[in-house]
């Protein structure tokens, strides 16, 4: 006997992100699915916020041409011990598109940023930075970085394309007229002098972003007690500012590099409402530091370099 039922056909557009249309609307949804990220280094943060944004339906890109090693499979979502001696992206990108069938995540040969939306760096150090900066400034591609040190401690800058338009949420499905902001590009950032102006209402300046930016700038490793104070002092603040200087550059050096999933997990998820804030121009975006305590659970958001 001949089935002739008909096959059931594929869930259309908006039967995969219904949820997600009916929580941002089509327009955000659509602007979402058109634009392409770039991610450059896949760290075990980072590769939270792939998960995340994947899911979304954002269209994603990695390069990271890095061979698996056995110290990287340890808390990192993508990579098992079979991976070892392999490419991470090779061994990544299958199984971050596994996660949604619909959506698109492709190989990356080089760091050539033309066409993307948004650059989203992980751990890079500071020529990379500078490099990224370059490529993105000036050509309507917003960049930011994403970091998780001494296992704990996470750090995004957020540097978009200025002057960056958005409309604000004023109430229930209801907006404000549109909006124009700058941001300061990420090196400027860096370059700032003036950390004992930077109080706000949480009071002095956050020693997390203190430390990202002397991880940065000076190196999270073959930090010494004299590198320490004269990176403070040399940003206008006491030698002593982040505790004895020699167990800042001790505790530094041995686990700057280090992150730990769960608190990976979390400032994944802070960060991927902002990317996703940034790609629909819907909701105010944080300006233009994001920093996370593991220890006290805390997020703060603050301005660097901002007018």
């Amino acid at each position: 006997m001949t089935n002739n039922t008909p096959p059931p056909l594929p869930p259309s557009h908006d039967d995969v992100y219904d949820r997600q249309i009916r929580l941002w609307g089509e327009d955000s949804q659509t602007r979402m699915l058109n634009s392409s990220l770039l991610f450059v280094t896949l760290t075990p943060t980072s590769a939270e916020l792939i998960k995340n944004l994947c899911l979304a339906g954002i269209p994603c890109s990695l390069f990271d041409d890095r061979v698996v090693s056995e110290e990287m499979v340890g808390g990192h979502l993508f990579l098992q011990p079979c991976d070892v001696g392999a490419k991470v992206a090779d061994c990544s990108i299958p199984r971050i598109q596994e996660l949604n069938p619909h959506g698109k995540v492709l190989k990356a040969s080089s760091i050539d940023v033309t066409g993307y939306s948004i650059v989203i760096s992980s751990m890079s150090i500071l020529s990379e930075l500078e490099n990224l900066t370059a490529q993105t400034k000036g050509k309507n591609i917003s960049f930011v970085t994403i970091d998780t040190f001494c296992g704990i401690f996470s750090t995004a800058c957020i540097s978009l394309a200025s002057p960056f338009s958005y409309r604000k949420e004023t109430g229930k499905d209801t907006l404000s007229d549109s909006i124009e902001v700058d941001f300061p590009p990420m090196t400027d950032v860096l370059s700032f002098k003036d950390f004992a102006s930077l109080k706000d209402r949480f009071g002095p300046v956050n020693s997390t972003f203190v430390k990202w930016v002397m991880m940065k700038v000076v190196g999270g490793v073959g930090l010494t007690a004299d590198k320490v104070k004269g990176f403070l002092v040399s940003r206008n603040l006491p030698e002593d500012y982040l505790g004895g200087a020699g167990d800042v550059a001790s505790g530094m050096n041995e686990t700057s590099d280090a992150s730990l999933p769960h608190i990976a997990a979390v400032f994944a998820g802070l960060v991927g409402q902002e990317i996703i804030k940034a790609v629909s121009g819907k909701g105010e975006p944080a300006r233009n530091m994001l920093v996370f305590d593991g220890l006290t659970g805390e997020a703060k958001s603050f301005k660097v370099g901002c007018v």
